[in-house]
C-alpha cells in the first residue's frame, strides 16, 4: 500500500509539474506559436506603421526628429494626397493652443505665453521629395503631396524641428520635464471619401 501511494503522489507531481510548465510555456507547441505569430505578422502587414527617430536637444528647447511612415491605401480610393494630424503646430499662437484658455493659462504659461515651433525640414514620398505645407492656421494638418493607388503601399518620410514651449501641458518643458504627449504627426482619418481635418481645441 505505501508503494501504491508513493507511485500514484508521483504521478500527481508529474501532471502537475507538466501543468505548470504548459502555463508558463502559454499552453501551446513551438508549432502553435510559430503559427500564431506568422498569423499576427501577416494581418500586420496591411497596417500603417511609424519609425521615429528623435534626438532631444535640452541647451536648445528643441526636438529633432525624422519620422517614417508606411502607408497602405486601404480608403479605395486613388490618393494624391495624404492628410496628417500635427497638433504641436496649435502650440504656435495664444490663440490656437490648448493650454491657453482662460482656465488653463496661468497653470500651463505662468504670465507670459511661449510658443511652441514645427519647423519642417522636408518631405520625401517614396524617396522622391515632395511638397507639404500646413493647410491651417492653427497648423495641425499637414497635408503632403503623395500618389498613392488603392491597396498601394507607399513610405513617407518627414523631417522636422519642434522647439518646445515653457509649457505645463501636453507639450512642453517645465522645471526640466519634458512632455510630448500628441504632439508627433499622425494619420487623419479617412472618412466619407475625404481626411477628416476637423478644428482641433481643447
Amino acid at each position: 500500500k505505501p508503494l501504491f501511494l508513493a507511485v500514484v503522489l508521483t504521478l500527481a507531481l508529474a501532471l502537475l509539474a507538466v501543468g505548470v510548465l504548459r502555463i508558463f510555456s502559454g499552453g501551446a507547441a513551438d508549432g502553435d506559436r510559430t503559427a500564431a505569430r506568422a498569423r499576427l505578422e501577416n494581418a500586420a502587414s496591411s497596417l500603417d506603421a511609424y519609425e521615429i527617430d528623435a534626438v532631444l536637444k535640452p541647451d536648445e528647447n528643441a526636438l529633432v526628429v525624422t519620422q517614417t511612415l508606411r502607408f497602405t491605401n486601404t480608403t479605395g480610393s486613388t490618393l494624391n494626397t495624404i492628410a496628417l494630424r500635427f497638433y504641436a503646430g496649435a502650440y504656435a499662437s495664444d490663440e490656437t493652443s490648448p493650454a491657453a484658455t482662460t482656465e488653463l493659462f496661468d497653470a500651463s504659461y505662468g504670465d507670459t505665453f511661449s510658443a511652441g515651433n514645427v519647423t519642417l525640414a522636408g518631405a520625401w514620398w517614396n524617396d522622391k521629395v515632395t511638397t507639404a505645407a500646413f493647410s491651417d492656421d492653427a497648423q495641425t494638418v499637414l497635408t503632403v503631396k503623395a500618389d498613392s493607388a488603392p491597396g498601394e503601399t507607399g513610405v513617407l518620410l518627414l523631417r522636422f524641428t519642434l522647439s518646445i514651449p515653457e509649457c505645463a501641458h501636453y507639450f512642453g518643458v517645465t522645471d526640466g520635464t519634458y512632455r510630448f504627449l500628441n504632439v508627433l504627426p499622425v494619420l487623419a482619418m479617412y472618412e466619407n471619401g475625404a481626411w477628416n481635418t476637423d478644428e482641433f481645441s481643447s
